[in-house]
């Protein structure tokens, strides 16, 4: 029976056996008991520490107790030795001078076993993606140079002040002293991604900072940090509303590496490596049925996570552990095709930087081997520049049989990544909407970036500027072979919403986007301006005499077709002018100011180059309810053609109800047809339900 520190009984509901060397009649076994602990599923207490290693602990523990006991038989007092944890042990080192410790720790990190062309400093490096991140470990000690490409890509100046990334969240100032972002590290650590890194790089760094004789603070940190993990539960049911990077530092990479580099007795030493290896298997597994936590912030701490995993590989390694069973390797392959499924074709992370880091191609190859990753997952990552490509043809259909849908939604996220499938270069979004904006990328023709950055609306009613007053959530999810679609919605006042939708035709590679302005009113002046962010290097060209344009990048053109407004300028003049598409900074910008109780702004992008070589053309439709036409507020409808192919889109932007256009009728909220030339009506490519009324 398991007795856990609350005293509570619990009983084994489960047991696996797993070989651990070639099977022979002297070969050893690892037994995996599961104990049902209530509101926590299962917790596997996994044997890792090397036989070798045991009996070598045993002998030494033996040849301590055949001594004289300090307590002799018969006498009226019983003393019992108190036993030894890592937190006194961290105490008796720190009451050292720093410059004697931290010269011995720099000698164990010298000693640990890393693999050719690896090391601890690389994986951070490779690891940053975003100015973040960067930026909490270059306050931690890494050498700013290695992460100069990150802070350039994100790191703008203008008037001479500073402008961040909006979606970055505080790390920690680069003009603020060391000693006090050490210290909030500490307290922010357990949620918040880029402390976790902080308190990781600084703890690798520990040899550089103790080297200097001001930093007399290392040590009452360092019993700070120690005393304060103890008190942490990330790794219960609320760690997975945090980002996986945390309580991977907090609960498996800290403990290794102090485990490893303070040289604290052996039992000590194991008793702790196990216990963070445990946590680190749970994180793993766990991340099987809901990788969620490692999809935070539009995935941008995936990488570190890998990168932590791989640094307590290595340091369980210098420790003795076994090597990891099936259910790690499983659960680290599928989270290396994560990784692929974020990626860019050129290996950089989406939503992250554009520049790639040296060196990256061995602390993927050693992944794939430490995960021993199949054919398909190898497949997927080198579609994104990951790891060299297979040799042979690749089947896209047999891939995602194998590794599952290529577009993915993590409703606990709050990202979305669209893709055509798991191999073309182009057709790839990803969306994040956890913060206050929509932040997404779109990989147009060649896989060249055509938009990144925040996706920002300006809305105006009357001249009053309207801001959103609740956070974005999903109304609609939904993909199969045909399309990937995701709807999402905030509030702007009691009655008026804005609603956001992102579709991708997998098979045609079209993105279908758009603002829906609804819940006005009849006597109020609308203006509608949709701020789509192009990337670096992509720029906008509009055509003279019609109102559609092309977004050219290096290597590609997307023709962008709006739909909303009337295909030609002479048109659109004579209605007035109550729209248009220009350029605005570094945003293309969809503008309508319309008298209407509803605005509507779909765009087409196309992510294949083949597109603007074709002819093409669309028209918006006459929408019919009860034989009478309806106003333009009230639903909408249009016909596109892009060479021999159409289709047919449909939007109600009222309460449902049966509608008629081009001969269709519908009550849906959304549709999304093909035309088939063989057929005078479309077929259904996604028909989105009117949402039920609370």
């Amino acid at each position: 029976m398991f007795r856990p520190a609350d005293g509570t009984h619990l009983r084994p509901t489960a047991f696996r056996v797993y070989p651990t060397g070639p099977h022979s009649a002297t070969s050893s076994v690892c037994i995996i008991v599961y104990f049902r602990v209530p509101d926590c599923g299962k917790v596997a207490c996994m044997d890792w520490i090397d036989p070798k290693y045991r009996n070598e602990s045993r002998r030494r523990t033996g040849s301590k107790r055949s001594g004289r006991s300090a307590t002799q038989p018969g006498s009226a007092t019983t003393k019992t030795a108190k036993p030894k944890t890592l937190e006194s042990h961290i105490r008796a080192v720190v009451a050292q001078p720093s410059a004697v410790w931290g010269e011995a720790y720099e000698h164990a990190l010298m000693d640990l076993p890393w693999p050719a062309s690896l090391s601890a400093e690389l994986t951070f490096e490779w690891a940053t993606v975003a100015e973040s991140q960067a930026r909490a470990l270059v306050r931690a000690g890494i050498r700013p140079r290695k992460l100069a490409a990150v802070m350039a890509s994100h790191w703008r100046q203008a008037d001479g002040e500073h402008i961040e990334d909006s979606r970055a969240t505080d790390g920690g100032s680069t003009s603020e002293p060391i000693d006090q972002c050490a210290f909030q590290w500490i307290d922010a650590a357990p949620h918040q991604a880029e402390a976790a890194l902080g308190l990781a790089g600084l703890l690798w760094q520990i040899p550089t900072h103790a080297a200097i004789a001001e930093n007399t603070w290392l040590g009452e940190w360092l019993e700070t940090l120690v005393d304060s993990l103890g008190s942490l539960d990330v790794l219960g049911p609320q760690w997975r509303e945090q980002p996986a990077v945390c309580p991977l530092v907090l609960q498996c990479e800290i403990p290794l590496l102090l485990a490893a580099a303070t040289s604290p007795p052996r039992r000590v030493a194991l008793r702790e490596a196990s216990r963070a290896m445990d946590n680190l298997a749970g994180a793993l597994e766990v991340s099987v049925d809901d990788p969620a936590p490692w999809l935070m912030e539009g995935a941008i701490h995936l990488r570190a996570g890998l990168a932590s995993v791989l640094r307590c590989r290595v340091l369980g390694d210098a420790l003795g552990l076994r090597q990891w069973y099936g259910p790690q390797r499983k659960a680290l392959a599928r989270l290396l095709a994560e990784a692929a499924r974020w990626s860019r074709a050129s290996g950089t992370q989406l939503l992250g930087t554009l520049a790639k880091p040296p060196r990256s191609r061995p602390v993927w190859e050693h992944l794939t081997v430490l995960a021993r990753a199949s054919r398909s997952v190898r497949t997927a990552m080198a579609a994104s520049g990951l790891v060299p490509p297979e040799s042979g043809r690749v089947n896209p259909e047999l891939l995602e049989s194998k590794l599952g849908p290529a577009p993915c939604y993590s409703e606990t996220a709050e990202t979305a990544c669209l893709r055509v499938d798991w191999t073309h270069k182009s057709g790839r979004v990803a969306v994040d909407f956890s913060g206050p904006h929509v932040a997404i990328e779109v990989l147009g023709p060649k896989g060249d970036p055509l938009l990144a950055g925040d996706w920002q609306s300006r809305i105006q009613r009357d001249g009053r500027l309207l801001q959103p007053d609740d956070p974005w959530r999903e109304v609609c999810w939904f993909t199969d072979d045909d399309v990937a679609y995701l709807e999402l919605e905030c509030g702007l006042d009691e009655q008026a919403r804005l609603q956001r939708q992102i579709m991708l035709l997998r098979q045609e590679r079209l993105l279908f986007l758009s603002d829906a302005l609804l819940g006005g009113d009849e006597t109020d002046q609308w203006s509608l301006e949709t701020h789509l962010p192009l990337a670096p290097g992509a720029a906008w060209q509009p055509e003279e005499r019609s109102t559609e344009g092309r977004v050219r990048t290096r290597r590609g053109i997307s023709l962008a077709l709006p739909l909303f407004l009337p295909e030609w300028n002479r048109q659109l003049a004579q209605e007035g002018g109550w729209g248009g598409v220009c350029l605005d900074g570094d945003s293309l910008c969809l503008v309508q100011h319309r008298p209407l109780r509803n605005l509507y702004t779909p765009l087409i992008l196309s992510l294949d180059n083949k597109h603007a070589s074709r002819p093409y053309t669309w028209r918006r439709l006459t929408v019919a309810r009860d034989l009478q036409i309806v106003p333009p507020d009230e639903a909408a409808a249009y016909r596109v053609q892009i060479g021999k192919q159409q289709w047919l889109f449909y939007r109600s932007l009222d309460p449902p109800a049966r509608r008629t256009a081009l001969g269709m009728h519908t009550i849906a909220d959304f549709y999304a047809g093909r035309f088939d030339a063989d057929e005078r009506m479309p077929d259904t490519i996604i028909e989105v339900e009117p949402q039920a009324e609370s």
